[in-house]
């Protein structure tokens, strides 16, 4: 799943339906001759705008499929009950990504996260929408893998790092191994996106001088090499996503 998380289209919309998003979107794309995901925050006022529809129809023809993000029912509720108005399929949305964040200084707790998620993937696969997760470093990832159908991995380091393979693949490879254990204990061959993040903290400077897609052609080959067995059976490693429009309209204008 390749894409960018969008928190700009929010301010735009008002005007020309989004054009210029959607405009920096498609010079942007990560996947140029198949489909990007993009997802969208703030869905409680964009799912509630009259022209959002023409928004998704012309994202949709630009080979460009619209979701949102979700911390809460509610959210959920509002996109179902958003695909549920549209008698054209091509302006329905077509994916959830949980928020949730049961460590650190997180949004839920443990037992909320996995009420949250186990609920959530019920209605959403009910609802004919692909769930998925955006996390970095949950505990729980057995409660991940088995209640949604693709997984955003936080991957946010330093424009020095993300430079090399090796740096990539190191930050991630403990979390790729318990994710590829909890797949195949329920059988399952789980989709997995590498998230990087455009903020100046972390890729900003990296990111004014190299394509989108580089820091994942060089953890690849990297992988390829260092994967375990159950990573090589039970994962597929299935693109890249980027945090967020806002600065990544920074690195690339």
């Amino acid at each position: 799943m390749n894409g960018h998380y969008n928190n700009t289209l929010k301010n735009l919309i008002a005007t020309s339906n989004g054009a210029s998003d959607l405009d920096w979107m498609v010079r942007n794309k990560i996947d140029t001759q198949g489909w990007d995901y993009a997802t969208m925050y703030d869905n409680g006022t964009l799912l509630g705008k009259s022209n959002f529809p023409t928004f998704v129809l012309n994202a949709y023809a630009k080979k460009i499929r619209i979701g949102i993000p979700w911390s809460s029912d509610t959210e959920v509720n509002q996109t179902i009950n958003y695909n549920k108005a549209q008698t054209d399929t091509r302006k329905k949305l077509t994916h959830l990504v949980s928020e949730l964040e049961d460590y650190g200084n997180g949004n839920v707790t443990p037992a909320q996260f996995k009420a949250l998620l186990e609920n959530n993937y019920l209605k959403a696969s009910a609802a004919g929408l692909k769930f998925g997760v955006y996390n970095g470093w949950t505990k729980q990832w057995d409660v991940v893998v088995k209640n949604s159908d693709f997984l955003l991995l936080h991957c946010y380091i330093s424009s020095a790092n993300m430079a090399s393979g090796k740096a990539i693949y190191d930050y991630i490879q403990g979390r790729l191994s318990v994710i590829a254990t909890e797949a195949k204990k329920l059988g399952k061959i789980y989709p997995v996106s590498i998230i990087f993040s455009s903020e100046t903290s972390f890729g900003g400077t990296y990111f004014k001088t190299n394509p989108w897609l580089k820091p994942y052609q060089l953890l690849m080959p990297e992988y390829d090499k260092r994967a375990t067995a159950a990573m090589r059976s039970n994962i597929i490693m299935d693109g890249a996503y980027y945090f967020v429009t806002k600065t990544s309209k920074v690195c690339k204008p």
